[in-house]
């Protein structure tokens, strides 16, 4: 009976320690084929890797049947840098490797206290790494932030110096023997958080680093379109300059005076009044005209709004939204799908309101903290970007799916704009 039940428990043991790897795996990695695929694959070479042949009375055990199907999954269906697959490899089969040996252990001690014991402690570890993996999905980062060559053949030294030490070490003591495992398990934990906190670092490097681009980006456009409109206003006394050295026949100075008036692509459509806005809502309508995708434009915000302190977060904020709309719907690559944008001033608060087709899951989470995003490497920090921006002033963002189209809703108080919290 007592054998029936620790075999029983012996599956559930192995089942919990794979949705455990799945779930590690999702996390850290996008796939390239679907879910239900590799956890199945997973669990069938987990079952087989317990089958024991037994031939002329040699028993052969095939537990490098898993760590093989593992190895073959990260080099062909997983996605990211061989360097990231090598560090994670490397920390799973040494999760999988001490619990094996703990397992073993169990069965070969003879006293029914020693058996509990090691029970427990195998109990242990795969309750720690299930707490640890389920506690990750807390923290979500985009898969496309990436990590240096360096850093992770740094961090691979650890997983990698445990599995060979867990190989080589040979002590009689079973107690002293299971010391060790927790022991080299609890530092391979660290060394995931160590990852975790360097990833973060990149992480928030990359929002820092494209915002201060965006930022310089945003503010020489409209230092163009401010000089593009005081040129306007001196335009009749350049025609009167231009005539005057055509009649003088000074044809030099008319050409220069000409060729500086063709450097400076006027904004094609007043959409709102606001310069900071037009030119945004221009630029992006010319690109999305020249990919030949549809738009519908419905902005109702009063010319004399003030935006002044915050005219470059706004561009940011209204771009990112923009670009990636029209990622979303480029990647669709249907010339009749169409983008909805939508503004509006009510009661003191700035209204933007984004609809676009889309192909992803229904039940993604746009608004956790992290964003991940198969859709582009800039499309989950562009998110964050936004939320970063709108939560600065006290705003409100909503991002969903409903009915195949991503429904971005952005809502600013203007009485926050006059100081940042």
């Amino acid at each position: 009976m007592r054998d029936i039940f620790i075999a029983i428990f012996s599956v559930l043991v192995l089942m919990l320690q794979m949705i455990s790897v799945f779930v590690y795996l999702t996390h850290f990695f996008g796939f390239k084929t679907s879910n239900i695929r590799i956890y199945i694959m997973l669990m069938v070479s987990a079952l087989c890797s317990k089958i024991s042949l037994k031939i002329e009375n040699t028993s052969y055990h095939i537990d490098i049947l898993l760590y093989m199907v593992l190895f073959i999954l990260m080099l062909k269906v997983l996605e990211g840098s061989l360097y990231k697959k090598f560090f994670h490899y490397c920390f799973l089969c040494f999760f999988l490797i001490v619990q094996q040996r703990i397992a073993y252990i169990i069965y070969s001690t003879d006293t029914n206290q020693g058996k509990n014991s090691f029970f427990f402690l195998l109990i242990l570890v795969t309750f720690v790494f299930v707490l640890f993996v389920f506690l990750l999905k807390r923290f979500n980062f985009d898969n496309d932030v990436y990590m240096t060559r360096e850093e992770y053949l740094i961090l691979s030294i650890i997983p990698f110096s445990s599995v060979l030490l867990l190989h080589f070490i040979i002590i009689k003591s079973e107690i002293m023997m299971s010391m060790i495992y927790l022991f080299l398990f609890m530092v391979n934990i660290v060394a995931i958080f160590l990852y975790y906190f360097i990833l973060y670092k990149n992480y928030q490097l990359q929002i820092l680093q494209i915002d201060h681009i965006q930022s310089n980006f945003y503010e020489d456009f409209l230092k163009q379109e401010r000089e593009l409109s005081a040129l306007k206003h001196d335009l009749k006394n350049i025609i009167s300059s231009i005539g005057y050295y055509l009649a003088e026949k000074e044809y030099d100075q008319a050409s220069k005076l000409i060729s500086e008036l063709s450097s400076y692509q006027s904004l094609n459509t007043k959409y709102t009044g606001i310069l900071a806005v037009d030119a945004i809502l221009n630029n992006k309508s010319k690109v999305m005209c020249e990919l030949g995708l549809k738009y519908h434009l419905d902005c109702q915000i009063p010319k004399d709004l003030d935006i002044s302190m915050f005219e470059i977060e706004l561009c940011s904020i209204l771009g990112n939204l923009l670009d990636n709309a029209i990622e979303s719907v480029k990647r669709l690559n249907d010339k009749k799908l169409s983008i909805n944008i939508l503004m509006r001033y009510h009661r003191d608060k700035l209204i933007i309101k984004v609809v676009n087709p889309c192909n992803i899951n229904a039940n993604s989470n746009f608004n956790c903290d992290k964003v991940s995003s198969s859709k582009g490497k800039r499309y989950g920090i562009g998110l964050r970007s936004i939320k970063d921006k709108v939560l600065l002033y006290k705003g409100y963002y909503n991002f969903e799916i409903r009915d195949s189209n991503f429904h971005a809703v952005i809502v600013l108080p203007m009485n926050q704009m006059s100081y940042k919290f």
